[in-house]
């Protein structure tokens, strides 16, 4: 029976909540699709069978511009601009322009319509970036940022407890054996899955630090704990050192008592660790020196990423170039999103992200300090620490542009955003009602 409703039923049910997600976006709050996003946008299971129906295939960016555009229509008189807008939006200019070049220098029409066979990913990643605009403009109070949060750690536990009912670990490692959630409908694979886990688990940590309402802080304590099964069991090192790095960098902000206890952790981790997790780590180098296939694969493409970035240093070869230019080799990705933005944006790409993820550690940063509650301050290191995991994963793959993995990020960044604002505006600079005309006056 549960599977006939799976079947039959609940891709119309899904399909009638997205319409009226939307239409209620764009007519009252526009955090109701935000919501909705940020539930389906993880889960391809649901909104996959719902392709065939009309416009379904458009079901999450639908959801995200009515967000957008709800959220803007709504906003009250004198309402701040987001901080960063002017940068999201230098950001996504310099992607279209990089899809202009790969577009012209390999011979594809022109980046308009869906007959570029890159324009549709570019779409999706727009959409994505946009949701900054969609996330500050629909949630205008900290109480909407805290429903937003509080969904964001219910997926992740419901996310660890699928791994949990449905994969067993084995004693030792085995490619044909990792955690990869629900990612895989949509092509992406177990270290995607893992990178979704560190960057966004360890909101919570932060969270956990300064939040002083104790429900919350059980949700944000459960969902780190449940997330590190399938994160163990993805098998992705890459993810492993991601969260070690953000739970160091909390440590030393907020948490200096656990240090030892890091401390501890790293010198006998091989002890501490499942067999199979251990198996993994040790197969990186072989005792001889030898480094695995997976591994020598990577230095084959960087090499030529490299390669490209000083034949083409100042543009590079333009968005999702060095799927062309990688024809012949096993791998057609860089799996390192810095060289890719080398060689696919140039000196001027690589600047640009370096300053973007500058600016919103900044933003991060500035709300740790001057939030004007204990939770909001919580999201801004929550932030940080998420930010610090997001520069570790992206050393070994882009583990940034799939809609999928970073869609959480670019919200997360709007919700930061609007914590400022709420944190430096007094509660009746905006929306302020207008003073009654005298009995008589004309109108």
């Amino acid at each position: 029976m549960l599977a006939a409703f799976k079947l039959y039923v609940m891709p119309y049910l899904v399909y009638a909540i997205v319409l009226w997600a939307c239409g209620i976006g764009m007519t009252k709050k526009a955090s109701i699709p935000l919501f909705v996003y940020i539930v389906l946008v993880i889960f391809p299971q649901f909104w996959y069978p719902i392709q065939d129906f009309p416009l379904g295939s458009y079901s999450l960016s639908m959801l995200a511009l009515t967000a957008i555009i709800g959220g803007h229509r709504q906003r009250p008189k004198g309402d701040p601009s987001a901080p960063n807008k002017g940068l999201v939006i230098v950001f996504l200019m310099a992607s279209y322009i990089a899809l202009w070049n790969s577009s012209m220098r390999f011979g594809l029409s022109m980046p308009l319509t869906s007959n570029n066979e890159l324009f549709p990913q570019w779409r999706n990643y727009a959409i994505m970036v946009a949701l900054y605009f969609g996330a500050f403009a629909a949630m205008r109070s900290e109480t909407l940022i805290r429903r937003a949060m509080l969904v964001v750690f219910w997926v992740i536990i419901v996310l660890a407890w699928r791994e949990l009912a449905g994969f067993a670990s084995g004693d030792t490692f085995s490619y044909n054996r990792r955690c990869s959630g629900p990612f895989w409908m949509v092509g992406l694979n177990a270290n995607h899955f893992a990178a979704f886990i560190a960057h966004f688990s360890v909101v919570g940590i932060g969270l956990l630090a300064l939040d002083d309402n104790k429900n919350r802080k059980r949700l944000y304590l459960a969902a780190f704990v449940a997330s590190l099964y399938p994160l163990f069991f993805s098998y992705s090192r890459g993810a492993y050192v991601a969260v070690l790095f953000a739970v160091l960098v909390v440590a030393i902000l907020r948490y200096r008592a656990i240090l030892p206890l890091l401390g501890i952790f790293i010198i006998f981790w091989d002890s501490i660790l499942p067999s199979s997790v251990v198996d993994r780590i040790q197969m990186t180098e072989s005792p001889d020196g030898q480094i695995e296939e997976s591994a020598a694969l990577r230095l084959v493409v960087w090499a030529l990423a490299k390669q490209i970035f000083s034949d083409n240093p100042m543009f590079g070869i333009g968005y999702q170039g060095f799927y062309f230019a990688s024809v012949g080799l096993p791998l057609h990705n860089v799996h390192n999103y810095y060289l890719q933005t080398a060689a696919e944006q140039g000196i001027t790409g690589v600047i640009l992200l370096a300053f973007f993820f500058g600016r919103a550690m900044w933003s991060g940063w500035r709300l740790y300090h001057d939030g004007t509650s204990v939770f909001l301050r919580g999201l801004g290191l929550g932030f940080v620490a998420c930010l610090c995991a997001m520069l570790v994963t992206n050393v070994f793959g882009d583990r940034f542009s799939q809609i999928e993995v970073g869609s959480y990020f670019w919200i997360l960044f709007g919700l930061v955003d609007r914590a400022r604002v709420l944190s430096k505006t007094p509660p009746d600079a905006v929306n302020v009602p207008k003073p009654l005309r005298p009995a008589g006056a004309l109108a």
